[in-house]
């Protein structure tokens, strides 16, 4: 029967039985006369420390049973039966389980303190055993780790069995593990850095391909955007952005044709308003001034005349002149003075025309020609005509950094809301068929020469008639 369990395994290396009763001890070979007491001791005592069905007795690894069982407390020990694992055969199965060079199992039971595995280094199951302890510290049973031993790191995998109370742990060398990876590192970083090189090659390719002619395209859309149009771009390759570039240029060259073509129309027509202006001679204030100068001559007034007939022809000779669209301040000042000298001797003292002194620096300004007398007119013509007495006409200019203002203000009677918003629509109306006066003429030229925030701006004055603002950008009159 013994040597039936002995050859039922591989793992069994000697089977015994020991019979106090006949001081006896039956091998599976041999028949022996007695079992050493501490070796039955151990056997007796086995069950009372451990739940480990195995036991470490002078380097041997044995299963035991006993009759009848100590828990029983019997001094009377009927037999014992003693199985002795084979070791080798154990260390055999563990290489099995990890062929790899440097790599190991091992079997642990942590409460007997005994392992059994191929590994001859005491510091190593000392360094394992030390790790298997940690992790039943923190409750680990099962799992994986890393161990450093003698500047050696190894990665282990261990479980434990309940049924067996030992530990199975697997362990390899982690440079083992590492050694493929560490072997094409070089050629992952090649990779890496060629593929980075490609990326960085098309993202460029692109880049000038696409994103840099588009930024350029749209870049000069902005300028034309501004009112820049003297500008042109060129694409060296023969692809779709040369076709753009292309049409853009043909575009902006149009645009330029176009735009010329229309600020010439304008300038010919405002210029035409102004000949026309110029040509139209009120025939109420030719018969007025004639009538005047015909009742002096009547009284005698020689000196009077002389300077009435003086004034007419400075008044007649500045209108009619063509030479030139711009003039100095000073001489459009002492034009629109020529007229009101003239209307002066026509209201005698119903009106008073106050000239404030200017700046002989903005004498010398360069300005366009006729915009100052037929603001004046126009006071005369629907703030003053009727004023019976105590009409007042101020004229100031006004010089800043940036602008040049001209004022004309009255103290007329006749001026409603009604008037004024309507003249104050008239001036901002874009709308070409609006009949053109003097004071219209004059707004659409400085707008044309200047731009739209120039020009005339009209509201109630002070004095409570009609206040006339002309507006002139300093830094674009000519000095001279």
């Amino acid at each position: 029967k013994l040597l039936l369990l002995k050859n039922s395994s591989l793992y069994v290396n000697e089977v015994k039985v020991y019979i106090p009763l006949i001081n006896r001890t039956i091998s599976t070979n041999n028949y022996e006369v007695d079992m050493p007491e501490a070796e039955v001791n151990a056997l007796r005592n086995l069950p009372n420390f451990t739940n480990s069905p195995f036991i470490s007795f002078n380097n041997q690894l044995l299963l035991s049973e006993v009759y009848p069982n100590p828990i029983y407390k019997s001094k009377n020990l009927a037999f014992a039966l003693e199985v002795e694992l084979s070791k080798p055969q154990i260390e055999l199965s563990l290489q099995q389980i990890m062929k790899n060079q440097g790599g190991g199992a091992v079997l642990f039971n942590l409460e007997q303190n005994w392992e059994i595995g191929n590994e001859a280094d005491p510091l190593f199951f000392s360094n394992i055993k030390l790790f298997l302890n940690e992790m039943v510290k923190k409750g680990k049973y099962t799992g994986q780790g890393r161990v450093d031993i003698s500047n050696k790191t190894y990665l282990v995998t261990f479980e434990q069995s309940p049924t067996l109370e030992t530990t199975l742990l697997v362990y390899v060398p982690e440079a083992q593990i590492l050694r493929p990876v560490n072997k094409y590192r070089i050629w992952f970083w090649l990779l890496s850095g060629f593929s980075i090189c490609i990326v960085i090659f098309f993202s460029y390719w692109i880049y000038r391909l696409i994103h840099r002619p588009l930024n350029r395209l749209v870049r000069v859309f902005r300028k034309v955007e501004k009112g820049e149009l003297q500008i042109s771009i060129h694409h060296k390759q023969e692809d779709e952005f040369h076709y753009l570039y292309e049409q853009f240029n043909v575009m902006v060259q149009r645009l330029q044709l176009l735009i010329h073509e229309v600020y010439e129309q304008k300038i010919r027509l405002q210029n035409s308003e102004l000949r026309q202006l110029q040509s139209q001679i009120n025939p109420h204030f030719l018969y007025n001034s004639f009538f005047v100068l015909f009742h002096m001559a009547q009284s005698h007034d020689i000196e009077n005349v002389i300077r009435m007939t003086k004034h007419l022809g400075d008044y007649f000779q500045f209108i009619t002149r063509n030479a030139s669209d711009d003039v100095k301040l000073e001489r459009e000042i002492d034009h629109a003075k020529s007229y009101v000298e003239i209307q002066t001797f026509r209201f005698s003292k119903r009106i008073t025309v106050e000239w404030e002194e200017q700046l002989d620096s903005d004498l010398n300004l360069v300005i366009p020609r006729l915009i100052l007398q037929p603001i004046i007119e126009n006071a005369y013509k629907h703030g003053l005509e009727d004023k019976v007495s105590e009409g007042i006409l101020k004229v100031r200019i006004e010089s800043q950094a940036d602008y040049l203002y001209i004022v004309v203000e009255d103290n007329g009677n006749y001026l409603t809301d009604e008037k004024l918003a309507e003249l104050q629509h008239l001036l901002v109306s874009a709308e070409q068929s609006i009949e053109t006066t003097g004071i219209i003429n004059v707004n659409r030229r400085l707008q044309l020469k200047f731009g739209k925030k120039y020009g005339l701006h009209v509201c109630r004055s002070k004095l409570g008639g009609l206040q006339v603002e002309i507006k002139i950008p300093y830094e674009k009159i000519q000095l001279t």
